[in-house]
């Protein structure tokens, strides 16, 4: 076969061609046969040319018996064709029912075969040596056609340079005559149009063009051949294409008109598909109207901020800012403001008189330090502006090495911060005054205090002389109150003390079990008049520690007299444990008496206050025993802590540190 393909021939020509018919119409004529076709070969497909008895159409070339005559270059014969496995899948043949079949090759300007003449019949038949040659004489002669047509086509594009740019361009390349039948397309044009080039030659370029170009075209071509109107005619313009799936494109299309040497008009068009640029361009613009919209969305968000937001590029001039930022900076012109490099901001600034420097900074130092802090921005900075507000700066770098930076109000927080070290310095103020009148009266109650205390001892004594009956009660009773009395300005002494900072602690290696049974001995008369128990139980295991022995007997008597005071039937507990992990010793005071409430807890931990306040109270005191326990306790670096139910009883735990090394410790400073 000829290597060259028809289309690369410019063989094929599918327009109504008298001659071909003519020669189709013999040979059916000459074979008595209901079908003959001239069917040139295009690689694996085959066209019919010219027909008699088929339609239109394109078919596979492999299997059939036109392929098989143009390959051996040699007509060919069945009488069944059915019955001829050589040719059973011949598409053909099995579209047409037919069984009698034969085929000469069509030959070539190459001297190869590029296709062949059938004749096809329902009915099979034989066929003689001089049947076979008057096929093949026809044959010749459908190739002596096509020779003329191809000659006559190269005559139009002779130049050799122009066709490689034609066969090589990626855009479609068509040649039309004035009637617009397709005369020449290149390869391209099945990339552009979805069309093999060589199956549209001879149609009208409409099949190419949707509505309503389809139905205008002619129109278009007659108006210029009569007016010479040129409307697109050497210039290019965006219109649209029609692809043989139906599918419309854009496409850029420019067309020029020439003649050949016989003087014949042809024009040629150059169609360039767009879709993948108009994709692009849609593309770009949604990612333009998307990043718009995103920038939109968060300078919105930006701008909500209650904070002013400021963000500097790593050339450190300003690139972002809200609505906040701009009202912090009002006096700034604009221009200045964006854009602008970040110290020149800040000049100008200082220039305008904005911020309130502090007393005895100069302004190239101030300037200096908010750059060094801009520079390398650690925690914030609070800086009052001359308006009276307060502003918090705070920034970060940015992983591109430009500053975001926060310009927070707080100007109320200042404000508040102010009221609260104003009342803080009069709450302190009025305590030191309280504490001074306390400290005072004490100490001006105890002078007659003591000496009624005295006179009362000296009566008791009989020194001065035997006391009158039913006297001596009275002045015991003197002696006691004045006693209680000195009790409660030791408290209120000892108070006023802990809370100036004035007490403190004397403290020494103490023998815990000791001290604990010292201080229940002393107040199991008291408990015996109140007709209750006193117990002492499990603080022999208990080691010595460090600690002020007068206060820490003082934070223990003070819990077993609150705990006999609120007994009336039970009794009182003292014990004390050791918890080596912790290093610390826990001394329990328990009772069965009245108890409270959780949320009384912290009134009866409150100097000079009693869960039951009333005038009518059942116990007597002042209110201070708990409070003062708790304060010496936390002196000794310890903890109180109670726990309590109404009308079962209250259980008070002291935790207090072992303090330095001594017997409960082992040479390693671990406890036993």
């Amino acid at each position: 076969m000829d290597e060259r393909r028809p289309g690369d021939l410019r063989t094929l020509d599918a327009a109504a061609e008298p001659e071909f018919d003519s020669l189709v119409r013999l040979a059916a004529g000459r074979f008595a046969a209901a079908v003959a076709v001239v069917i040139l070969s295009d690689g694996d497909r085959q066209r019919l040319e010219a027909r008699v008895g088929v339609g239109p159409r394109t078919y596979p070339a492999a299997g059939s018996i036109a392929a098989a005559s143009a390959e051996t270059g040699a007509a060919i014969w069945t009488e069944d064709a059915s019955r001829d496995s050589r040719f059973a899948s011949d598409a053909l043949v099995l579209e047409t029912a037919a069984r009698f079949c034969a085929a000469a090759p069509i030959y070539g300007a190459g001297g190869g075969s590029i296709g062949a003449l059938l004749v096809m019949d329902p009915t099979p038949r034989s066929v003689s040596p001089t049947d076979l040659g008057d096929l093949q004489t026809l044959a010749g002669l459908v190739g002596d056609r096509l020779e003329r047509r191809r000659r006559q086509l190269s005559d139009e594009m002779t130049e050799a340079p122009y066709r490689a740019l034609v066969e090589l361009s990626i855009s479609a390349i068509i040649v039309i005559d004035e009637k617009g039948i397709i005369r020449a397309a290149n390869p391209a044009t099945e990339q552009v149009f979805g069309v093999l080039g060589v199956t549209i030659i001879g149609r009208n370029i409409r099949v190419l063009m949707p509505e309503p170009d389809r139905s205008g075209h002619q129109g278009y071509i007659e108006r210029y051949l009569e007016t010479g109107e040129r409307r697109i005619l050497g210039t290019g313009r965006e219109v649209e294409g029609l692809r043989a799936d139906g599918s419309v494109f854009p496409m850029s299309l420019r067309i020029v008109e020439w003649r050949n040497p016989a003087g014949v008009r042809f024009f040629t068009g150059v169609a360039r598909d767009l879709s993948k640029e108009k994709a692009a361009e849609r593309a770009l613009v949604e990612a333009r109207n998307a990043a718009t919209a995103a920038r939109e969305r968060l300078e919105d968000a930006i701008d909500a901020l209650p904070e002013g937001f400021g963000l500097f590029d790593a050339d450190d001039h300003l690139i972002a800012v809200n609505a906040r930022v701009r009202a912090l900076y009002s006096g700034i012109r604009g221009d200045l403001l964006e854009g602008a490099r970040y110290e020149d901001l800040l000049r100008a600034t200082v220039e305008r008189g904005l911020f309130k420097l502090p007393h005895g900074t100069d302004t190239e130092t101030w300037v200096e330090e908010r750059l060094a802090y801009h520079r390398d921005p650690e925690g914030v900075e609070e800086i009052e502006l001359a308006n009276g507000r307060w502003v918090r700066f705070q920034e970060r770098v940015t992983r591109d090495g430009g500053r975001v930076g926060l310009r927070i109000d707080i100007t109320g927080a200042k404000q508040r911060e102010q009221e609260l070290r104003r009342s803080m310095e009069a709450a302190e103020a009025a305590s030191r005054s309280k504490t001074q009148f306390l400290a005072t009266m004490s100490h001006e109650l105890r002078t007659p205090l003591n000496a009624i205390i005295g006179f009362s001892q000296l009566l008791l004594s009989g020194i001065t002389g035997p006391v009158p009956d039913g006297t001596a009660e009275y002045v015991k009773l003197i002696a006691q109150s004045g006693e209680h009395l000195i009790e409660i300005i030791n408290e209120v002494l000892d108070l006023a003390r802990i809370e100036t900072g004035e007490l403190t602690l004397n403290r020494q290696q103490l023998d815990v079990a000791r001290l604990l049974t010292t201080v229940v001995e002393e107040a199991r008369e008291q408990a015996e008049r109140r007709g209750i128990t006193l117990a002492l139980d499990h603080v022999d295991a208990v080691p010595e520690m460090r600690g002020d022995p007068i206060r820490l007997k003082q934070i223990v008597a003070e819990l077993v007299a609150n705990g006999i005071k609120f007994t009336a039937s039970g009794g009182v507990r003292v014990a004390a444990s050791l918890d080596k992990g912790a290093g610390q010793v826990t001394i329990l005071v328990s009772d069965t008496g009245i108890g409270m409430r959780r949320e009384d807890i912290a009134t009866a931990l409150a100097p000079f206050a009693q869960v039951d306040a009333g005038l009518d109270r059942r116990f007597e005191g002042c209110g201070l025993g708990l409070s003062l326990a708790a304060r010496l306790t936390a002196l000794h670096g310890g903890e109180l802590t109670i726990d309590s139910v109404p009308d079962v009883g209250t259980r008070v735990r002291v935790r207090l540190p072992l303090g330095e090394r001594g017997a409960w410790m082992d040479d390693a400073g671990v406890p036993r």
